[in-house]
């Protein structure tokens, strides 16, 4: 695990290590109009992992992610029926198998009619306004977060079981999942392993911010031993990351982001691997529980983070530190080649 050199971070958006650049490489064509041109791509050098797209009335932002799911994020707000269409096209060119989005809770119906269906929210996402939109209050300060898989977008929908109930069409929930089961499983192996354990067993741990070549260099490692759980892509656009790592006298290392959401005072915690003793379980738990009271310290009132639905280390580590479930995303991790569910949870102290 590199974990050298830690000094203050570096802020902005990440670049990958070996990221060539746009411009070297992309042949140079004559410049077009938006009118000679109906579908525009345009990538951001900085961020090879971004494209942004445009066609007629639809534009969106997808944001990449090699070890799990895409984000994309609307630019022009609207139930355009081939908005669906475009953004499958591009995930699909980024290899995704899952896309999902992150919007206010009053946009949730028009991600709902284009195939996409609620996983989970993020209260108090928008806790703070940006100075470019009205202060939310109530359920608006609510996020939800819908995923669609990545399909062929001439593929059949999924299939959905509608019954008649007094002259009503009735769209029956989806039967409950083994997903579901897994979730609910480590959670409790979780609490009671909690209520077990005396405080006293918790180990001194020093966390340190480290730089970005560092904790890449990290996850290179981890990637190529097929446990990196992230690969530390923006969720947003205009995020400001930095990057950690917690070291005790366990054999483990836990390196760790977090991305801060200024603008809505809200933050991104993220995780590069699973413990696998409970030495590294202990370890966690007090890394985790520091970095949101640093987090909070930085002006975050909420904090979320995902974790693999039937890690009970990692769920040790979050309700140990106060988050709560709010969700269950299917295939938002790709941990090798497998995809695994993620339990969504949050923060707010």
């Amino acid at each position: 695990m590199a974990v050298q050199g830690a000094k203050k971070v570096s802020r902005g958006r990440e670049t990958p290590v070996a990221g060539p650049s746009f411009r070297a490489t992309e042949p140079q064509e004559p410049r077009k109009s938006r009118r000679e041109r109906s579908d525009v791509v345009v990538a951001d050098a900085r961020t090879p992992d971004q494209e942004i797209v445009h066609e007629g009335a639809i534009s969106f932002l997808m944001l990449a992610n090699p070890v799990g799911a895409a984000r994309v994020v609307d630019l022009r707000a609207g139930d355009d029926p081939r908005k669906r269409t475009l953004i499958l096209r591009e995930a699909l060119k980024l290899r995704a198998t899952k896309v999902f989005a992150l919007v206010e809770s009053t946009e949730a119906a028009q991600w709902e009619a284009l195939g996409f269906r609620e996983e989970g929210t993020i209260p108090g996402y928008f806790g703070r306004p940006d100075g470019r939109r009205r202060s939310v209050r109530g359920d608006q300060e609510h996020a939800v977060l819908l995923g669609s898989p990545v399909r062929h977008p001439a593929a059949p929908p999924e299939p959905r079981v509608v019954v008649m109930s007094e002259g009503r069409a009735i769209e029956l929930p989806p039967e409950p999942s083994t997903s579901q089961d897994r979730a609910d499983r480590a959670a409790k192996v979780a609490l009671r392993e909690l209520r077990e354990l005396p405080l006293s067993s918790l180990p001194a741990v020093t966390v340190h911010e480290m730089d970005e070549a560092d904790a890449r260099r990290s996850y290179a490692l981890a990637a190529r031993a097929g446990t990196a759980l992230t690969a530390f892509a923006p969720l947003v656009r205009r995020g400001t990351r930095s990057y950690f790592v917690a070291l005790g006298r366990a054999d483990f290392a836990v390196v760790a982001s977090l991305e801060a959401h200024d603008a809505y005072g809200n933050a991104f915690l993220e995780l590069l691997e699973s413990p696998t003793t409970m030495e590294g379980v202990l370890l966690t738990m007090v890394a985790v529980d520091e970095l949101v009271e640093r987090a909070r310290s930085a002006g975050a009132s909420t904090v979320f983070a995902f974790s693999p639905s039937d890690d009970e280390g990692l769920a040790m580590a979050f309700l140990h530190a106060g988050f709560q479930r709010t969700g269950l995303l299917s295939d938002q991790f790709r941990i090798g080649t497998a995809a695994k569910d993620a339990i969504l949870w949050v923060c707010r102290r």
